[in-house]
């Protein structure tokens, strides 16, 4: 069976086709904070064993992709923590290994939105994600 979790997004081909339809903006979207050598969820796996184990972080940015890149424009956008940990668990896994990687992207993750038990990616970069990159670029004088 072919999960979201398994699809290589990182591959061109793959991600030629996945984004065909989508606007040119998911491109560095993709490369930064889903599936590529440099993206946020790869060095969240090298940094935590636990994680990197299973490819957590990735696994769960691919997941969050391609259920909520289409959904963009619907009123109910993305996907629900528990269809998440759906879309990546395999047999012998632990869902709460991919909860901990959905929570550190969610922490990290600058085009990734919360609300509530949703997420899901966009094309802006969220607010509190903007204000703390801007926030560690200032210099305070005392």
């Amino acid at each position: 069976m072919i999960m979201p979790a398994s699809v290589p997004v990182d591959s061109p081909a793959v991600q030629s086709e996945l984004t065909r339809y989508l606007p040119p903006v998911w491109d560095p979207i993709i490369e930064k904070d889903i599936d590529g050598p440099n993206s946020l969820p790869l060095r969240i796996d090298r940094e935590n064993p636990m994680l990197g184990r299973y490819s957590a972080a990735r696994r769960v940015a691919r997941t969050l992709y391609l259920g909520s890149a289409p959904t963009q424009d619907a009123t109910k956008k993305g996907l629900e923590d528990r269809q998440i940990k759906l879309g990546c668990v395999q047999p012998g896994e632990t869902s709460g290994t991919f909860g901990d990687a959905l929570r550190k992207l969610a922490d990290q993750a600058t085009y990734l939105y919360v609300d509530g038990s949703r997420y899901w990616y966009a094309t802006q970069p969220s607010v509190n994600r903007l204000a703390e990159e801007r926030a560690s670029g200032i210099t305070w004088r005392t």
